[in-house]
This record gives structure tokens, C-alpha cells and sequence, in this order.
């Protein structure tokens, strides 16, 4: 927390293999950043570190190009968001919210939690068919909480 305090809501950091990178901590500066792809790009290809890093690097998935959404600036980011868009507009928002507070209650008094145990994989958006004919491909999304 002292490296916060001295630097404040965006801090240096250096990843594996000495990289140097920065570390967006405050929600203001996170949504500058990632709102503005003219000087903060969401494709790794543009990183100008990229040349530097080996090929053995631990993190190398995360900053390989993939045709995703994560990935996608401009026109291909809005055609792929508008389509997760879409499927989210399918979940029903008031059950999701229950059952998100359900699973986080199980461990808000703990005093810590590891999100992506505790959190992210215990809660899921499940597909369904809304139409049964052959060969449609609508479909819509549940939520559902995942075993302990």
C-alpha cells in the first residue's frame, strides 16, 4: 500500500523478465484508460514493449493477440460488443442480482475473499434454447450458482 500512497492511483510496476508497466488502481484513471484506444490500445500487437519480451515469458498468454473482444478495438470492438450486448440484454437482471448477493453473502464476513473462487466460479450465465425448432440458434441466458 506504500507504493500507492507515494504514487498514487496508477503505479510503476515491473512484471517478469524486468518489463516496465503501469498499474491502474483508481476507477477515474481505469476509466480514462480504457477509454481512450487512441493512446491506451486494447491490442497487445501495439504494446511497445512487445519486441522485449521472451519467448518463454509466464505471461506471454496475456499479451499475445487473440480475435476477441478483449482484443478488438474500433469498428470489430463494437460489432463483438454489441453482440455480448445482446445476450446480456436476454438475462434477467433482478435474478442475477440475487443470486450474485446470495454467493458473495456466503463470504462477506470472512474479512477476504479470492473473487475468482469464491465469486467468479460459483456463479455462471448458462445458455438455454428459447426455440426448439432444428437448426435455430436462439438462445437465452440463465444464471445459475455453481457447487461449492
Amino acid at each position: 500500500m506504500s507504493r500507492r500512497r507515494e504514487h498514487g492511483p496508477v503505479v510503476p510496476v515491473l512484471l517478469d523478465a524486468d518489463l516496465a508497466a503501469w498499474l491502474v488502481l483508481g476507477y477515474r484513471e481505469l476509466h480514462h484508460v480504457t477509454g481512450q484506444s487512441g493512446l491506451f490500445g486494447r491490442d497487445p500487437r501495439r504494446w511497445n514493449l512487445r519486441e522485449h519480451v521472451p519467448p518463454d515469458w509466464p505471461s506471454l498468454p496475456y499479451v499475445l493477440y487473440q480475435p476477441s473482444l478483449v482484443c478488438s478495438e474500433g469498428e470489430e470492438r463494437r460489432r463483438r460488443g454489441g453482440a455480448v450486448g445482446d445476450a446480456l440484454d436476454e438475462i434477467d437482471r433482478i435474478e442475477l442480482t440475487l443470486l450474485c448477493e446470495k454467493v458473495a453473502d456466503a463470504f462477506a464476513g470472512d474479512g477476504r475473499a479470492d473473487l475468482i473462487t469464491q465469486y467468479a466460479r460459483r456463479t455462471a450465465v448458462a445458455p438455454h434454447p428459447v426455440d426448439p425448432r432444428p437448426g435455430v440458434a436462439a438462445v437465452a441466458f440463465t444464471p445459475v450458482a455453481r457447487r461449492r
